[in-house]
């Protein structure tokens, strides 16, 4: 079981990894944006931090916000 869960846990930051990337959003704006520190944002896309679904969703939106209107930068 936890195998399965660790290959969910990479699967979501890959996920996150790609649309951070994709969106030109920086990682600190993401984190302010979605209401997490730098540090911990590092760790997740680093594999060091368990992303819940609820916690990517939330990441998502925040990225989407930001490119929306343009604060990428």
């Amino acid at each position: 079981m936890k195998m399965v869960m660790n290959e969910v846990d990479e699967a979501r930051r890959q996920y996150l990894a790609q649309a951070l990337q994709e969106s030109g959003v920086k990682p600190i704006a993401l984190a302010r944006q979605a209401g997490v520190t730098k540090q911990w944002l590092s760790d997740a896309l680093a594999g060091n931090r368990a992303i819940s679904e609820n916690r990517l969703e939330s990441l998502l939106r925040a990225i989407e916000a930001l490119a929306e209107r343009g604060g990428a930068n």
